[in-house]
């Protein structure tokens, strides 16, 4: 009786602690480091470093910008990605808070974020999917909900200040316009995209 008891309570904590190797794989933040090509105030283009995180929690959008002020487009910007993101997965991340971290080493006083939001999306489908950004690899566009890609300004600065960092190819919004295209093309592949899906091939690995 007393063997029977001992494997029963055995079973039970070998059962519980699976649980709670379980609940600590799922309550592990997920984060990605990338960087967004950006154009300061002076009219330079230059990377600016983000991390963007999942941690369980109730849906919330945090920001946290280190020494530089943020517009409030930076906030929409992530919230579509978000629905943009959930829209090309099929799932929702309301039980999931999107942190994002702006790294600056003040080269800006004011971070604009209208532009990440493809990033930002590709970021988040990354994450969900188990894959990578590719590092060779930048984009700069704004994006809708329903995953379409929208144009920006500043994209030749963006394109140069890429380049300069060793990144191949560029994507940018189908109706995007950009000058000097063939000035680039020695350095940088542009490649033009409707939409986040056809984006994604391009930007994961």
């Amino acid at each position: 009786m007393k063997k029977k008891t001992v494997l029963k309570s055995i079973v039970l904590a070998a059962f519980l602690l699976s649980i709670g190797l379980c609940y600590f794989a799922a309550a592990v933040p997920k984060g990605i480091s990338f960087a967004a090509p950006a154009v300061t105030e002076e009219g330079k283009g230059r990377l600016v470093e983000f991390r963007l995180s999942l941690q369980p929690g109730a849906g919330r959008l945090l920001v946290n910008v280190e020494s530089v002020a943020f517009k409030e487009d930076i906030d929409t910007a992530l919230r579509t990605a978000r629905a943009a993101s959930e829209k090309y997965l099929g799932a929702r991340l309301d039980n999931y808070d999107v942190v994002l971290d702006v790294k600056s080493d003040g080269g800006f006083s004011e971070v604009s974020g209208g532009s990440a939001g493809a990033l930002f999306a590709a970021a988040l489908i990354a994450m969900q999917s188990g894959k990578s950004l590719r590092q060779d690899a930048a984009i700069s566009a704004r994006i809708d909900e329903n995953g379409g890609l929208l144009p920006v300004g500043g994209i030749e600065e963006k394109i140069y200040a890429a380049g300069q960092g060793n990144r191949r190819l560029f994507i940018v919004s189908e109706g995007q316009q950009v000058r000097f295209g063939n000035e680039f093309s020695k350095n940088i592949s542009i490649r033009k995209a409707a939409s986040i899906s056809e984006a994604l091939p391009y930007l994961l690995s």
